[in-house]
């Protein structure tokens, strides 16, 4: 499950798993979902983590659980953006998270499932692969080259060019790597797999526990207003996350509205109900 840099609980553990993807709000939901479907106790635990920023031997820092450079600037603006509340204090970042506590045989263990390590793919050479020439495209193109332009180009020439060269790299892929995933081709970031005998008693970084909870609080769930008519409903998002949600109408209950509405008109105007004026 990728990390995604966001607050508070978003999809839910069904939109989590599905996605593949979510912050430490859903990942513990998910996780949490997993252990009590498998008959053990497991709470939410809100609090503080301490995380070096970057230049860790093992990888296990700000720097490549984002994916970002080695910046302090640049990773509290990744956090801010995402409404984390992250101040950095020294070589640390204290970031505001949520992880698992569970019971499981009668001993206590700690889980954080949304903190990983990941190891950057870099890629291919795509311009070997394809076999590109910035002076066989400039030929091929035509035209009147400017400082920074190129106007009149020819589009049968581009065209037998980029042919040429998409035939070059779908080649190269299939007789090299058939097999390869789209980050092992273009570039990416992959998690780097933790293989633990048995489960921990502990985490990996300094933390200061604040609060324990069997539900996540309102306060810090996203939530979606539908308003229709007279339907005025706050939902929380993650409890209909990768579900359908649907709105259907009784025409019984139109039409006998309807005819209400006709009788109300019908009547002298001292019977009439006067407007309500709504101030917003």
């Amino acid at each position: 499950m990728d990390y995604v840099p966001y607050y508070g609980s978003l999809k839910g553990a069904a939109l989590t798993l599905l996605d593949g993807s979510g912050n430490d709000f859903d990942q513990a939901s998910l996780t949490i979902a997993l252990l009590r479907a498998s008959g053990h106790t497991a709470q939410y635990v809100f609090g503080t983590m301490q995380i070096p920023n970057y230049g860790a031997a093992d990888q296990k820092d700000m720097q490549h659980w984002l994916g970002v450079d080695a910046n302090n600037t640049v990773i509290a603006n990744v956090m801010a953006n995402g409404g984390i509340p992250a101040p950095r204090t020294g070589s640390n970042f204290d970031v505001s998270r949520v992880w698992v506590r569970a019971t499981v045989n009668g001993s206590t263990f700690l889980f954080d499932p949304a903190f990983k390590a990941y190891r950057e793919i870099p890629g291919i050479n795509l311009s070997s692969a394809m076999a590109y020439d910035r002076a066989a495209l400039l030929s091929a193109a035509g035209g009147t080259q400017g400082t920074d332009y190129i106007e009149n180009m020819s589009e049968s020439g581009l065209r037998s060019v980029l042919g040429t060269w998409s035939t070059n790299l779908s080649g190269y892929i299939r007789n090299h790597y058939p097999n390869a995933s789209m980050e092992e081709i273009i570039g990416g970031r992959e998690i780097i797999p933790e293989y633990v005998s048995g489960l921990p008693e502990s985490l990996e970084f300094s933390n200061s526990p604040e609060e324990y909870w069997d539900e996540i609080p309102s306060i810090y769930a996203h939530t979606i207003q539908i308003r229709h008519g007279e339907i005025n409903k706050t939902l929380d998002i993650d409890g209909f996350g990768g579900k359908r949600l649907s709105m259907t109408y009784d025409t019984a209950v139109t039409a006998n509205s309807e005819t209400a509405i006709r009788s109300r008109q019908n009547r002298p105007s001292s019977q009439r109900q006067q407007p309500l004026t709504c101030l917003k």
